[in-house]
């Protein structure tokens, strides 16, 4: 019932290539799938995701699928509702979980059958990919989550790189490791971080669309083991006063034919340098994107490990950015002030636009000259106030998108100036 064969293609920084549709039949068929599994991301970088059967394989590849756009965070209202899904045929990953093995797809968002939807960042970042071609933009993500269980108390009382005597959230550790290289997730490394029942899992270096389609992965690997284990994995960025915040750790650099652009020796280059200054030049503006949520303005906090300025440094773990030295060798640069709630392809198409900006600006400047004050916002509010003032951001994204986004965190900031919270009942009652 599968059998014709159809050419899809797409490019990388090292050309145009192209997979048959039947490669994806086939790849499907071999693996005992239960069913077909699409997914995208909403604006604020939720997994939505709708089921087929495999009967239903050819016209999932062959066609547009429609979705009621109006139930989507930020897109269609009931007026215009139609939304549709485009599957990106270079995306297919076999998930095997416990009971069942789900082909996973990933799409794109379309207004209609022409016209890409202007707030699906996907294909936003992937557009961005296309354009600095034949460069190719890397990363790898260090993600940090606390374990608990059911009652959302820790597991463990044990700090960082503690080994022993932390048996039963060791053993959640080592099975979510497991499913996630079990599912071609490859970690680098990971180990128990500096808060009680905090962990930190590295996902090695890979080209930047596929990073962020991993770290979605990840989301719905986490939320298998949660079902089947009976915890709870948060990737909340403050948990509470008492510990430290989790973080997502982005590493990256550029590579042109397989050479890495930001590699030198003891000291960054002039390209790295501008790519750095890009990316704080712009620093207030883009934390709304960067520190997306309410909560992640409790993990800046200046008492932490965490940046709370605009800064980089080759040493220092509360830089915005740091620059590793690694046997006299530089061949990345690390943001540390992204935590886990952003839309990671929003994010990544702002750094990478931001970076090549630097790069095609040759800012060779001094930080500590610029007639600014450094510090990074310290609430949603006040980065939504550089957010909405910034002129760089309204000329780098459509006006729907740069709106709509503004739209959505200042209905957050209501949402929340609504709600009576314990620290006012202790304080005032």
């Amino acid at each position: 019932m599968f059998f014709h064969s159809v050419y899809f293609y797409y490019t990388t920084s090292k050309g145009v290539f192209f997979i048959l549709k039947q490669d994806i039949i086939n790849e499907i068929q071999k693996n005992n799938i239960s069913y077909i599994k699409l997914i995208f991301t909403d604006l604020l970088g939720n997994l939505k995701g709708i089921n087929y059967p495999l009967n239903k394989l050819n016209y999932i590849l062959d066609n547009y699928i429609s979705i009621d756009g109006s139930n989507i965070l930020g897109f269609n209202n009931v007026y215009n509702s139609s939304l549709y899904l485009k599957v990106d045929i270079n995306s297919l990953y076999i998930l095997k979980l416990y009971e069942e093995n789900i082909a996973v797809l990933f799409c794109d968002i379309y207004t209609d059958k022409n016209n890409v939807h202007n707030l699906c960042v996907r294909t936003l970042l992937k557009n961005k990919i296309k354009e600095i071609n034949p460069i190719e933009f890397k990363v790898g993500l260090e993600i940090e989550f606390y374990i608990l269980d059911n009652t959302q108390n820790k597991l463990d009382d044990k700090k960082y790189l503690d080994i022993l005597n932390n048996k039963k959230s060791t053993i959640i550790l080592n099975k979510l490791v497991y499913l996630l290289e079990k599912n071609n997730i490859n970690i680098e490394c990971f180990h128990h971080e500096a808060g009680l029942s905090q962990y930190e899992i590295s996902l090695k270096y890979d080209n930047v669309l596929q990073t962020c389609d991993k770290f979605q992965i990840f989301k719905l690997l986490v939320n298998e083991l949660e079902y089947k284990e009976n915890i709870k994995i948060t990737l909340i960025p403050k948990l509470d006063k008492s510990t430290p915040g989790s973080g997502l750790h982005y590493n990256c650099s550029l590579f042109k034919n397989g050479l890495n652009l930001f590699e030198s020796h003891n000291k960054v280059n002039n390209f790295t340098l501008n790519f750095i200054n890009g990316i704080l030049l712009h620093s207030k503006e883009v934390s709304l994107i960067f520190n997306s949520t309410i909560n992640s303005y409790k993990r800046l906090n200046k008492n932490e490990e965490v940046p709370t300025k605009i800064n980089w440094s080759y040493k220092s773990r509360k830089s915005m950015i740091r620059v590793p030295i690694t046997n006299n060798l530089i061949n990345r640069i690390e943001l540390r002030n992204i935590d886990s709630l952003t839309n990671i392809y929003f994010t990544s198409f702002i750094i990478l636009e931001l970076g090549i900006s630097g790069i095609n600006k040759k800012l060779n400047i001094d930080l500590n000259n610029l007639k600014i004050k450094n510090n990074l916002p310290t609430s949603l509010f006040e980065a939504y106030q550089f957010y909405k003032t910034s002129k760089y951001l309204q000329s780098i994204l459509n006006k729907e998108l740069y709106n709509k986004y503004m739209y959505l965190k200042l209905q957050e900031i209501y949402e929340f100036n609504k709600i009576i919270t314990n620290f006012e009942i202790d304080k005032y009652l």
